[in-house]
């Protein structure tokens, strides 16, 4: 078992603060427990104990999750304590990135409107002095070109990317190709998303977007113009010579990019894929509404597929074999939340599934697949968040596989039936992003983030048992 040792200090917003150890301490000062009764109550030794506190020893994490639990600390020293504990299980800067996948995918939304963008009418000049003369160029740009706008603005400039989205969500631009830095993949990812959601795919290279001696690192050009510009200022271009050979370049540097995320197309696509490993992998799947076809008999394809589906004999066999041969050679662990295991119950519904190839699953099917679920709990492979603590946006889907595949998918789902399609999916091989996602899932699970298993079990013991008293 993986534990952390009490040493090292932090800076949190400029102010130099206790290591763990030391803060651990305090809390244990201020609460009601002596250092004896907590090494007692959750089961370790007084002096190892009093090791963690001056920074000689390390702690289990759920040895210190009884801790925190036993101390009744205010919630404010809680998060804080756990804060310094994770920093030193992970490490600063990989916790970091954990608690940013957590914060991202809470607040992200799909399909959200553009903010109000008020953006002044362009002058006709060359020389941009300053942002709003630079949004104004931008803005001139879009609604005069006839042809795709190319571009590589950082996503750090929010009213450019505003005033893109806003296009793009609008639909007023006449395409948009956004070529990005993986650099900080981590960050990039979650900025394409609501343009994903969008099918506007953008490109993405790992190499940089501009070098150290670029006069104007950025730029912007579709047919009858260009903005060359920096984080301050730019020029616009309008001479037709210049202009084609700026757009020259930024096709050669696109030449050179990936695109990032796909239309989707065969449903069996990704399914391919996995059927392709041949090696065992792990994966996680971050998504609020459960994958159900990993629970699937061949049963299950029968009840699920349209009575009056074209070739309905063969194309459940093929489905079974698909999804069959997709997770044999994946062990799959699950994080979903308990109101997509409730819609699940309600309707019946199989997500990963066309509409136009199936109906609802009956009651008997869906008890069968509440109980592999069930089992699936029983073995730490399905885990419910916990509401109160953690949430993610719907109709977002995140997978990440060893071997550093990672996978974002998008969903549109309606409010009755939730029997939308697929918007969109992207895959990203990235071996530090891998990591941080396998690491959400980790810590989801070591800081209690996910409802307890007795509670889960609980749950689905009672959905089972209200189907089969259901006439």
């Amino acid at each position: 078992m993986q534990c952390v040792s009490a040493g090292a200090h932090f800076i949190i917003m400029g102010e130099w603060i206790l290591n763990f150890g030391e803060f651990f301490g305090e809390c244990i000062k201020k609460s009601d427990i002596s250092m004896n009764r907590l090494a007692t109550l959750i089961g370790m030794n007084r002096g190892n104990l009093y090791s963690v506190v001056n920074g000689s020893r390390q702690i289990k994490s759920e040895d210190f999750m009884n801790a925190v639990r036993l101390l009744s600390l205010a919630k404010n020293d809680a998060d804080r304590l756990s804060d310094l504990y994770f920093s030193e299980y992970y490490g600063a800067e990989q916790f970091n990135k954990i608690k940013f996948v957590i914060r991202e995918l809470s607040r992200f939304q799909a399909f959200q409107a553009p903010k109000d963008l008020s953006v002044e009418a362009f002058a006709g000049k060359t020389n941009l002095w300053n942002e709003l003369q630079l949004l104004a160029a931008l803005d001139h740009l879009i609604k005069n070109s006839e042809s795709e706008i190319i571009t590589n603005y950082p996503f750090e400039s929010k009213q450019i990317d505003e005033l893109f989205y806003a296009n793009v969500y609008n639909k007023t631009i006449t395409g948009f190709i956004h070529i990005v830095s993986m650099k900080d993949s981590l960050s990039t990812l979650f900025s394409c998303l609501r343009f994903l959601f969008l099918q506007s795919f953008p490109y993405y290279t790992y190499e940089p977007l501009y070098s150290d001696c670029s006069v104007y690192p950025y730029f912007a050009v579709g047919d009858n113009g260009a903005v060359l510009f920096d984080n301050e200022k730019g020029l616009f271009v309008c001479d037709r010579e210049a202009v084609a050979q700026i757009r020259e370049k930024a096709q050669s540097f696109l030449e050179k990019c990936t695109q990032l995320g796909q239309l989707p197309g065969n449903i069996f696509e990704i399914k391919d894929y996995y059927a392709g490993i041949n090696s065992f992998r792990t994966a996680s799947v971050f998504h609020r509404y459960p994958c159900i076809t990993v629970y699937f008999y061949l049963e299950m394809f029968y009840a699920i597929a349209r009575p009056d589906l074209e070739n309905r004999e063969a194309m459940v066999h093929m489905a079974y074999e698909h999804y069959r041969s997709a997770r044999a050679n994946v062990d799959f662990s699950s994080f979903i939340s308990l109101d997509g295991l409730n819609r699940f119950v309600e309707t019946g519904n199989v997500a990963e599934i066309p509409k136009s190839m199936k109906v609802p699953l009956p009651k008997e099917e869906i008890i069968r697949c509440l109980e592999n679920i069930r089992t699936a709990v029983e073995n730490g492979k399905m885990y419910i968040w916990d509401s109160n603590k953690i949430s993610m946006t719907e109709g977002l889907i995140l997978e990440n596989m060893s071997g550093n595949d990672i996978f974002v998918c998008g969903c549109r789902y309606d409010s009755s039936d939730f029997f939308e399609p697929d918007v969109f999916m992207a895959m990203l091989n990235d071996p530090s992003l891998n990591k941080v996602i396998a690491d959400v899932g980790d810590y989801m699970i070591r800081a209690e983030l996910v409802m307890n298993k007795k509670t889960v079990l609980a749950c689905i013991d009672t959905h089972i048992a209200s189907l089969r008293n259901r006439e």
